[in-house]
């Protein structure tokens, strides 16, 4: 599977100041990835920008494509996703439909757009934003991917593991899709991009694996909280629950490169209790079906159910107890397990 994030535009003179990728491993029964684009119109006068991003794992519906300026038209919300103190939030355009201007501490200012439309045609998704003559320089658009696979992660199972990769790539050409050939035929052309953030939400199940330290600018613990109040409708409408405690998220870097690669391992132990105590019940059957063969055949040729020593029944009933217990947490694994995806 292609795991390239290409951003086209023909629009000369523009670029993308701050590319913002967030993979969600959250129990739910979709993934989800969010976008965001800090872009620098620089001196371009035009009302209008189109942008063309092929995506991996791109729905065909664009209604799972799910922009995300009313969630940042709040103040708080500003603060959590962007890190850094927001004096103030203004609605820009008639009625604030077109989107908020955001200023933050030090008087940096950024316009988060509601884009005039997205839809989805041959595996690119089409962005287009207006009113664009009468703001500022900075422009931010963020929306939520929906898909039913996950686009930038693959499982391997091992065995007493299991191995997850993350591979995340940005405008890298030798992986170009046939999608964004056909647009550099059509005069569009990759846009640079100063920065790029790329924050992974995982569980705390998850070890550390392989990790690119020169890039890895922090990991910590979700605040679960915050995040849900962010997503707000969408939490609700998708079902999403977010429990304290239970992800953390890992955050890298990397600036001034013509193209970008994020590349993490990460590891989840699959020998859980129900498997060891799978094995003890195993040990325990095997141990006592000898003991009776002995007992039955050598020591006792007429052995009779009311003759069996006490330790055989006690063992008998940790065999029982075990594989009660054993066949519970399969059943509660497997509505866990329901309940994630």
């Amino acid at each position: 599977m292609n795991r390239n994030i290409s951003i086209l535009s023909k629009t000369e003179g523009v670029s993308i100041e701050r590319l913002h990728i967030v993979t969600w491993d959250i129990k739910s029964k979709n993934y989800y990835t969010e976008y965001g684009l800090e872009i620098n119109r620089g001196s371009v006068s035009a009302a209008r920008l189109e942008l063309r991003l092929s995506l991996p794992c791109l729905p065909s519906d664009s209604k799972d494509v799910i922009s995300l300026d009313k969630n940042l038209s709040d103040i708080e919300n500003c603060r959590f996703i962007f890190n850094s103190d927001v004096i103030r939030i203004t609605p820009f355009g008639s009625g604030g439909v077109s989107g908020n201007t955001v200023t933050f501490a030090g008087d940096r200012e950024i316009t988060i757009l509601s884009p005039l439309g997205m839809e989805i045609s041959e595996d690119i998704l089409k962005i287009e934003m207006s009113n664009l003559e009468t703001i500022g320089e900075l422009v931010y658009v963020r929306f939520l991917v929906k898909s039913s696979q996950p686009p930038f992660q693959t499982k391997k199972n091992e065995l007493s593991r299991r191995r997850i990769n993350y591979d995340v790539r940005v405008n890298e050409s030798r992986t170009a899709s046939a999608g964004v050939k056909r647009l550099q035929k059509d005069l569009f052309s990759f846009m640079s991009v100063k920065s790029c953030f790329c924050l992974h939400i995982i569980p705390v199940e998850y070890s550390l694996g392989v990790i690119d330290s020169t890039k890895l600018k922090e990991m910590r613990e979700l605040e679960s909280e915050s995040f849900e109040k962010y997503l707000g409708e969408i939490a609700r409408k998708e079902e999403v629950v977010l429990k304290p405690s239970s992800y953390n998220i890992i955050f890298y870097k990397q600036k001034d490169r013509e193209n970008y690669s994020f590349f993490s391992v990460f590891y989840e132990e699959t020998l859980t209790n129900t498997q060891l105590g799978i094995a003890i019940a195993v040990n325990i059957i095997s141990t006592s079906l000898f003991a009776f063969y002995e007992l039955r055949t050598k020591v006792n040729p007429e052995l009779k159910w009311d003759q069996t020593p006490l330790e055989y029944w006690i063992a008998l009933f940790v065999i029982a107890y075990a594989l009660g217990w054993f066949f519970w947490n399969v059943v509660k694994s497997k509505d866990l397990r329901f309940k994630r995806r």
